[in-house]
């Protein structure tokens, strides 16, 4: 999108939270506009086309003939507009597709006869690129975060379009059959001119692609280029999916409604306009809220789980024509289909590079083309063979969707040897046995320490590893380290202190409250975000935070501690939802009461830290990424069903 689209606050929180950040969106009009024309003149043309075609001596088969051309034109083209709009920029694509359906569309509403309503649709067709740039406009101005709400906002602009577009034609049709298409065409030149003098470009020049050549325009050649990645092709597969059954519904439930149980327009035409209704509730108020909760992961799979059991109410619809059955099914779909298909664009565009947002937003847009291609026709045909076998043979389809969003997301066990780890607070305790057990895996290893002394004992005892005196909770040596070592996949934070002490003694000073929390829960997110950009360019990476079952229970004696250690455990979730579609792995340690140097002199019933890591490496080869080590299962258990036991064990400390 265009401009600052959004305003971060950041809210406080206490206790088992960390301070989380709250999107607001804030999406320029002109977007929001050109989002809600992308769908509208189809939303005109629908009811009116069959009229069109009629005036000019044409049948079904010309109707059918029309859709199939727009189609097919839209797939021709689409891959090769976003490939040049991350050449040449969003704008000047924007302007290209905004200008050719205003052409097309005018054309189309001069007719005359049957070719040039073909010539005039192909052209709207040929240069459709306004959703994938308005998509592709959002992915360049937003972080991850953000992207998916915001496209779920202007996916909600196109179902008012779909529910709009059919009213206006009703209306204007009455006067002159002609007139709806005007105005789309005049909607449109609208479009471009607000686009040329208030669209700025989104895509910076460090950003774009290079020239492609004519070969690279191919559709097939890009989607190819767009499905190299294994979990894209499965989300791919996904929206392709889901995409083919609605359009079947949308092609054959109207003949289903009047051929079977002679339902006439009157009664067809509230079910869209629900549909549409729901659509936008969905879009702009229960995706947003749902997103930040659940990830796009879940959202995808739900979306496709409740569009499931909405077809096999319309296979039931088919058989008995039940009005309550078709009403609950429409609901149904107008919820669980924006949620799978917002949320799968979003996870398509998080999975590849700034450079080619265009090219696979236009991809997107492709595979919804190549659906609405092949869904009258399959759906017609199934149709004959008995009413309810396109809704019934959806069912599985859209599980096999909902699985391969799952898949998309499954990777395969970390390698245990030739990484480059990076542990914090590696001299000694936890942090030198897990050096010890990754050197002895054939890895590199670097560990990290305040104290060169205990460092050079380190080094005594494990002659391979690599030692940097550095303290974590100065940013800048954290900038020089992840600098010295961009090469690192594996980062480990173990570094940690804590101090027993009552809030009501005068001799405790607040710096010592900053100095708790600075190493043991803002470094670690400070070191991960600092190189995050690196781990990222690794084909196997991994973020692992040692936390403590003292983040789940505290004890009396240690608040800030707890505090950081619980901060720790709620950012390590959140930032594995974030990082699920990527290439970085994001574990965490709870570590139970181990026999280190911090512990020393304190407690009972301690497990040594080569213990804990021989259970650690059990979990961390197996993927688990929550590894809860020791009595930290049992403490888990306690918090969950006997809360008050678990808070009386824990509170005076073990």
């Amino acid at each position: 999108m265009t401009a600052p689209l959004f305003q971060i606050n950041l809210k406080k929180m206490f206790g088992n939270a960390i301070a989380l950040t709250m999107v607001k969106t804030k999406i320029p009009p002109f977007l929001l506009y050109t989002g809600f024309l992308a769908f509208f003149g189809f939303g005109v043309l629908n009811p009116i086309l069959p009229t069109l075609v009629e005036l000019y001596g044409g049948t079904a088969w010309e109707v059918g003939l029309l859709y199939a051309s727009f189609s097919l034109a839209q797939f021709l083209t689409l891959p090769g507009m976003g490939c040049l709009s991350d050449v040449y920029g969003r704008r000047f694509m924007m302007l290209v597709s905004l200008f050719g359906a205003s052409l097309g569309y005018f054309i189309f509403g001069v007719g005359g006869t049957l070719g040039l309503l073909f010539t005039g649709w192909v052209i709207v067709g040929l240069t459709d690129g306004t959703a994938s740039m308005v998509f592709a406009a959002i992915a360049d101005t937003t972080t991850h975060q953000q992207r998916t709400r915001a496209f779920s906002w202007v996916s909600a602009m196109i179902a008012i379009g779909l529910i709009i577009g059919p009213v206006l034609a009703g209306v204007l049709s009455g006067i002159d059959p002609s007139l709806p298409l005007y105005f789309v065409a005049i909607a449109f030149f609208i479009a471009l001119v607000w686009g040329y003098f208030a669209m700025p470009e989104t895509l910076p020049s460090s950003q774009r692609s290079p020239k492609p050549s004519f070969a690279q325009l191919n559709p097939f050649t890009q989607l190819q280029a767009s499905l190299t990645l294994p979990h894209l092709r499965w989300l791919m597969l996904s929206f392709f999916i889901v995409n083919l059954a609605m359009f079947a519904l949308i092609s054959n439930l109207p003949a289903l409604a009047n051929e079977q149980f002679n339902w006439q327009a009157s009664q067809i035409a509230p079910l869209f306009a629900l549909f549409g209704i729901i659509s936008v509730v969905d879009q702009a108020i229960i995706i947003p809220w749902l997103l930040p909760r659940w990830g796009e992961n879940r959202l995808a799979f739900l979306g496709a789980l409740i569009t499931s059991l909405a077809f096999s109410l319309y296979g039931v619809f088919a058989i008995t024509g039940s009005v309550i059955v078709i009403y609950i099914g429409i609901v149904l779909v107008g919820i669980g289909q924006p949620l799978a298909e917002t949320a799968l664009i979003g996870l398509i565009s998080k999975t590849v590079s700034e450079k080619i947002q265009g090219r696979i937003n236009s991809n997107i847009q492709t595979v919804q083309a190549l659906a609405r291609m092949i869904a009258p026709l399959l759906a017609g045909w199934l149709y004959h063979l008995h009413p309810a076998t396109p809704y019934w043979l959806c069912v599985p389809q859209l599980l096999l969707a909902a699985v391969a969003v799952n898949l998309s997301v499954k990777k395969s066990p970390m390698s245990t040897h030739s990484n480059t780890v990076l542990i914090t607070g590696g001299s000694s305790g936890i942090g030198l046995a897990l050096a010890r057990k990754f050197l002895q895996a054939q890895n590199t290893v670097i560990i990290t320490g305040r104290d060169p002394q205990k460092l050079a004992a380190a080094k005594e005892i494990l002659p391979g590893v690599i030692t940097e005196v550095a303290d974590i909770t100065d940013l800048h040596q954290l900038q020089q380290l992840v600098k010295r070592y961009s090469n690192v996949n594996i980062l480990i934070n173990n570094a940690g202190i804590q101090y027993n002490y009552e809030f009501v003694n005068s001799e405790i000073t607040p710096e010592l409250i900053e100095t708790e929390l600075h190493t043991n829960l803002i470094a670690p997110l400070q070191l991960i975000k600092l190189m995050l950009p690196h781990l990222r360019t690794k084909p196997e990476a991994a973020i692992i935070n040692v936390s403590s079952g003292l983040g789940l229970v505290p004890k009396q004696t240690a608040p800030v501690y707890c505090g950081s250690k619980a901060g720790l455990h709620i950012a390590t979730k959140a930032l594995r939802w974030q990082l699920e579609t990527t290439s970085v792995k994001v574990f965490e340690i709870i570590a139970p009461l181990v026999d280190t140097p911090m512990t020393q002199g304190r407690g009972k019933g301690k497990i040594s830290p080569e213990a804990l890591v021989d259970e650690f490496w059990h979990n961390f080869t197996s993927d688990r990424y929550e590894m809860r080590i020791g009595k930290t299962k049992l403490l888990f258990f306690l918090q969950r069903w006997f809360p008050q036991v678990a808070e009386k064990i824990l509170r005076p400390g073990l």
